[in-house]
């Protein structure tokens, strides 16, 4: 495991995490689900999570971050 606090460790995280920054973004792209239920299932957990977040100042922050606007 690596550990921030190790010299040699933090070294290869800010590695890493150079590496993954450089790699380019592509969309998901996941198909709907076929079964309702799990359609259903998706929809109601949006909801629950956009309405427990609804004025929070992490969902601005993330919809800034993507330019999206929260609705």
């Amino acid at each position: 495991m690596l550990n921030r606090d190790v010299t040699s460790h933090k070294h290869l995280i800010d590695v890493i995490l150079d590496q993954f920054l450089a790699l380019p973004t592509v969309p998901l792209n996941l198909p709907m689900p076929a079964d309702k239920c799990a359609v259903d299932f998706g929809e109601a957990w949006s909801r629950s999570l956009l309405s427990l977040c609804e004025n929070s100042a992490v969902l601005r922050s993330l919809c800034r971050d993507c330019a999206l606007h929260k609705k």
